[in-house]
């Protein structure tokens, strides 16, 4: 995948315009924290993938809940055993994320459909549950099997953008909570993709080897 750290304003229409000769063609996993979704920057930082996406730039989106999860527990008075698929995710947590992801989602869609960008949500993680790690079975959390990269790239032909939530799927039908991060750089990798580039407020949890730094903070949107 090459070197994924670099400092990019992406607000900047002249540093978007920096990557057209070198990745014309190519494809960004562009990762969205969900503190930024829900940030009033959000909508510049769609119009900013619409830029990429018209100079031949191949995108896919993921996208992470937590702040989403955080406010709806708070909300409903649910204590979470995570809120970011790290560790043991427990049944009300699980039930609860769902909610959250999929309420995020249709706003990720909505805004997209706002500016005319094709998309549909890609169920492409096939994963299997994380089992017992340091004598704790982390129930509901998901641990990576394969990504469907041949259903990305299908999409990514037919000019739609792949928005993949931080859930997984096993052979048994059953849903997993997924860190969006591991998600991501997943992705990348199946897709060899040239930049794995991270919108969000905090530090990315990559929960992989793989060396990376974080791309973007929500305030260069």
């Amino acid at each position: 995948m090459g070197d994924l750290t670099e400092t990019n304003k992406f607000g900047d229409l002249r540093g978007i315009l920096q990557y057209v000769p070198q990745f014309r063609g190519r494809t960004f996993v562009i990762v969205l924290d969900g503190a930024v979704v829900a940030s009033e920057n959000f909508s510049n930082i769609l119009l900013n993938l619409a830029v990429l996406r018209s100079l031949e730039i191949k995108i896919v989106l993921v996208h992470s809940a937590s702040r989403q999860i955080e406010n709806l527990a708070a909300k409903r008075g649910v204590k979470l055993s995570n809120n970011d698929g790290i560790g043991l995710t427990d049944e009300a947590t699980l039930e609860l994320s769902l909610d959250a992801i999929t309420r995020l989602g249709n706003d990720v869609m909505q805004d997209l459909t706002a500016l005319k960008i094709r998309a549909v949500m890609a169920n492409v993680i096939t994963a299997h549950p994380a089992g017992v790690v340091k004598g704790e079975d982390q129930g509901h959390s998901g641990k990576l099997d394969r990504v469907d990269h041949e259903m990305l790239e299908g999409f990514i032909e037919k000019d739609i953008l792949p928005v993949v939530p931080p859930l997984g799927y096993d052979g048994a039908g059953r849903t997993l909570l997924m860190n969006s991060d591991q998600v991501a750089i997943s992705i990348g990798v199946a897709l060899k993709a040239a930049k794995v580039i991270f919108v969000t407020e905090d530090e990315p949890h990559y929960g992989l080897d793989l060396q990376s730094s974080r791309q973007l903070s929500a305030e260069q949107g």
